[in-house]
């Protein structure tokens, strides 16, 4: 496979990929902000104890575990397809220097 076709590929794959990338951070930054939704929610359910331990039993809550999990799953998502792409910009990076050095007259 040739370096152009790398990059073509690479291309590709950025252009296909932009509205995955854009509602994955989406669905992160929604998801974190849920987070502090449900856990002010369950706070506030928690009608017993003092403070720490309504913040305890919010934290310990099912509707809290369950927004952490999203959360955490909705970053790996984000994550994936962040590296992926950085990938790509940087096959397409070295395709330009291979082909700048080529036109320059360098051995590679």
């Amino acid at each position: 496979m040739t370096e152009l076709a790398d990059a073509e590929r690479a291309l590709k794959y950025l252009a296909e990929t932009d509205e995955k990338y854009a509602t994955a951070q989406a669905v992160m930054v929604g998801t974190k902000d849920r987070k502090g939704i449900t856990e002010s929610a369950e706070f506030l359910n928690a009608t017993e104890g003092t403070v720490k331990d309504r913040e305890s039993t919010a934290k310990c809550s099912e509707a809290y575990k369950q927004i952490v999990d999203k959360y955490e799953e909705s970053v790996l998502d984000y994550e994936l397809i962040r590296a992926k792409r950085l990938r790509a910009e940087l096959t397409i990076e070295m395709w330009r220097s291979l082909n700048s050095a080529k036109s320059k007259g360098v051995i590679v």
